[in-house]
């Protein structure tokens, strides 16, 4: 009964909506494989609609397609709503998955992969070899061994921050903590050497891990703040392209983190994204490329043909060979 209510409620809210499908792969309590599906607003707004229990099934790119056009099909019958558009992570089956719901007859949907996940994969290309290990072994020590914790808190340390997998941007707080309460691990490594782990001791003490850490700290905080924004509710797509802009413009004096930063730009941008930056009336495709702008444009002369006079007009595009 209140299964019906509440489906009734989100029906009546999601009627005549278009809206983004976003499908992910969970364990439950009791470790059984269940993937979700929810749709989000135009207004940000995030709707769970279905979850499937998928024990037994491979989660081959078909599997999860034929799920897919059902969850589809449900949003339209049952909730009123049209899906535009399918995101999920970037994995390689669901990679495969949306290129078989994308070019599907019947279809007519944009997809792409999770920015987010994408800028997460990044912060891990620009990890530095050792450093989190080490980081981390401090980290863990000043939490877990009774006495170094207590002598922390008595110096006035702040709580100190275990990078976790599933929890983005924790490396970045970690880095960042540890960097600013270096002062207090280093008095209690003066005032309290003999009963503090040598190993420890000489970590803390060992200026070159310092000054690496605050390297790696300076390549991370860059895509902390890209990832807080695109993971905001009300982020677009076209908004994630001018992200992506800026975060390599930031990384500049880096070379290395350049060339990762764009290769996974490559990765998760695709010709949607970038068409909905040109078209966007804030953004315009300010900090597109010329060849950014033509893929833009071809995949709009594929797939929305009815558009391109309309942006050849804004944009005073003289010529256009597929017009």
């Amino acid at each position: 009964m209140v299964y019906e209510k509440e489906c009734t409620k989100c029906a009546t809210k999601l009627k005549d909506e278009i809206v983004c499908l976003s499908l992910d792969g969970w364990s439950n309590i009791h470790n059984e494989p269940i993937i979700c599906a929810t749709v989000t607003t135009s207004n940000g707004h995030i709707y769970l609609v279905d979850t499937t229990d998928t024990s037994g099934q491979p989660h081959t790119a078909e599997y999860l397609a034929e799920l897919s056009e059902s969850v589809i099909q449900k949003c339209k019958e049952e909730l009123g709503c049209h899906v535009g558009s399918v995101v999920t992570d970037n994995a390689a089956n669901v990679n495969k998955m949306r290129k078989l719901l994308e070019h599907g007859n019947e279809l007519k949907l944009v997809t792409y992969g999770c920015t987010a996940q994408i800028l997460n994969l990044l912060a891990r290309d620009l990890e530095i070899g050792n450093i989190k290990e080490h980081v981390v072994y401090i980290v863990k020590y000043f939490r877990n061994n009774h006495y170094a914790s207590a002598r922390y808190r008595q110096e006035g340390g702040q709580r100190l921050v275990m990078p976790q997998d599933a929890r983005w941007n924790t490396m970045c707080n970690c880095l960042k903590i540890y960097i600013k309460n270096w002062p207090v691990l280093m008095t209690i490594w003066e005032v309290d050497r003999e009963q503090i782990d040598v190993r420890v001791r000489e970590m803390v003490s060992n200026l070159t891990l310092k000054r690496s850490a605050e390297n790696l700290l300076a390549r991370l905080e860059p895509i902390a703040v890209a990832l807080d924004i695109v993971q905001n509710d009300k982020c677009t797509i076209a908004e994630a392209v001018n992200i992506w802009k800026e975060l390599i413009t930031t990384l500049c004096n880096d070379r290395d983190a350049v060339t990762a930063a764009k290769k996974r730009f490559d990765q998760v941008i695709t010709q949607a994204h970038l068409l909905a930056n040109l078209i966007h009336p804030s953004f315009q495709g300010k900090l597109l490329s010329a060849e950014e702008v033509n893929n833009a444009m071809d995949y709009a002369n594929e797939k929305f043909p009815s558009l391109v006079p309309v942006i050849m007009k804004l944009h005073q595009i003289v010529s256009f060979p597929f017009v």
